[in-house]
């Protein structure tokens, strides 16, 4: 079954013909956070530490672990920013998709440099997995010496734009961010450096029920806790993509059992050799 993806669609006209398919169509403005105010706020050492602290035996022994989306393998201009690979990534703050892929994209990120602002908030309070935990990439900043990365969160928790693409931007999801047979762009996106992109999310939501940043941080480091299992994995398989783009470094990240293992069902890059 296909991995769950958000249609940003303006009508509902066509969620038969969507489910036919098997994605879930939900409305990119009926989120509503309800009472209360937005719940974003920086993000406690307590998560930071923890998403450092995943060691290179824990990733290793997760391998591929449980992914529910797969990169799949794209042509075009490489992508690029500062002179380096980029990272683009495509969400929305009320959306539990989203919610649940922005942690391997962050732990994967994080093998190859480091994140500033990182902040913590919740999906929306009445959608599917209601106040899942999860990052947001809103106010981050991300240094890297091999990689560059692009954090677009379109929409706030209550469905309110909050960041627009730019042009480049826009014409990457134009290209790419999309589903045949359908005019809109889904959410979460994730292109990796116009090499591979992902549609939908690697990480089912429901497994961060109930749990807190910090409580989803900590079982990273868990395995083989179901958390651990399905967001490493997942970090493995992004990684693995990445090591395509620096071609192989770090050599002490690229070259680990654990990336290795999810690299086994990586598709090839059209036109590299690769790193295999």
């Amino acid at each position: 079954m296909p991995a769950p993806i958000r249609l940003p669609l303006r009508r509902l006209g066509l969620a038969a013909a969507v489910i036919a398919v098997g994605l879930l169509v939900i409305r990119l403005t009926g989120a509503d956070a309800g009472p209360g105010a937005d719940p974003t706020s920086p993000a406690p050492a307590a998560v930071t530490t923890a998403l450092a602290a995943v060691t290179p035996a824990t990733f290793d022994r997760v391998g591929a672990g449980t992914v529910a989306a797969r990169p799949t393998s794209i042509q075009g201009t490489p992508l690029t920013g500062d002179g380096k690979p980029q990272v683009l990534y495509v969400g929305g703050i009320f959306c539990p998709y989203c919610a649940a892929e922005r942690w391997p994209v962050a732990l994967a990120l994080m093998r190859f440099g480091s994140f500033s602002g990182l902040q913590i908030t919740t999906s929306a309070g009445n959608d599917a997995y209601p106040n899942t935990a999860t990052l947001s990439f809103a106010r981050a900043t991300y240094t890297s010496s091999y990689l560059s990365f692009a954090g677009l969160e379109q929409r706030d928790r209550a469905g309110r734009q909050v960041q627009a693409p730019t042009v480049a931007q826009q014409a990457v999801i134009s290209r790419y961010d999309n589903v045949p047979g359908h005019s809109d762009h889904p959410i979460p996106f994730l292109d990796l450096g116009n090499a591979f992109r992902i549609l939908g999310t690697q990480v089912d939501p429901g497994l961060l029920k109930g749990l807190s940043a910090a409580q989803i941080a900590g079982s990273l480091s868990q395995f083989p806790s179901r958390v651990a299992t399905a967001i490493d994995g997942s970090a493995n398989v992004l990684t693995a993509g990445l090591c395509e783009l620096t071609q192989g470094q770090p050599v002490a990240v690229c070259a680990s059992p654990g990336v290795r293992a999810a690299r086994a069902g990586l598709p090839a890059v059209p036109g590299q050799p690769g790193q295999r």
